[in-house]
């Protein structure tokens, strides 16, 4: 196998919805594949359960449902033009 090799890099901000087993599994590919810094990243969810692998890595984490309500205030200061929003939250619809 090759060794771990950064593919591109990134400059923008990322915002992860949710951190489930998928996030937790993705975030060291893209601190190491996209050569995000772990202050580029933010990680929102519910609950604070999960988070100690994204704190550990330095990742700013934001314990906060995100609803109908409050999808903008949520979403709007932690995104601009050219950023990132993965959504892995199975509880908020892309749409």
């Amino acid at each position: 196998m090759n060794a771990s090799r950064t593919l591109h890099a990134f400059t923008g901000r990322a915002l992860v919805l949710g951190f489930g087993c998928i996030g937790q599994a993705l975030l060291p590919l893209l601190l190491r594949h996209l050569a995000l810094r772990p202050d580029q990243i933010t990680i929102v969810k519910p609950g604070p359960h999960g988070l100690d692998a994204a704190r550990a890595a330095g990742v700013h984490c934001v314990v906060q449902a995100v609803t109908r309500d409050n999808l903008h205030a949520v979403l709007a200061p932690r995104l601009a033009a050219g950023d990132l929003l993965l959504n892995l939250a199975v509880d908020v619809s892309s749409v």
